[in-house]
């Protein structure tokens, strides 16, 4: 009986709509709760919209830039 259930729960699951990255394009997390989450944050927060991993490409590219003008503007570059 339990097993028939979690079969239930997985097809329900299934027919779930699911956001895509809009980096990637990867589906990342149910459509309804990322319009959820957006709606709650308002309009400043666009990387709900980007999976997991490209948070984490993103925000260390973001990283890498500010490191990167800092140590130029340090040694006097441009």
């Amino acid at each position: 009986m339990a097993e028939e259930q979690d079969v239930a729960e997985d097809k329900a699951r299934a027919k779930r709509p699911m956001a895509s990255c809009r980096e990637c394009g990867s589906e990342f997390a149910p459509q309804r709760q990322v319009e959820r989450l957006k709606k709650k944050l308002g309009e400043g927060a666009t990387m709900i919209e980007v999976c997991p991993a490209c948070r984490r490409k993103l925000y260390a590219r973001g990283l890498y830039e500010a490191h990167r003008k800092t140590t130029s503007e340090q040694a006097g570059g441009p």
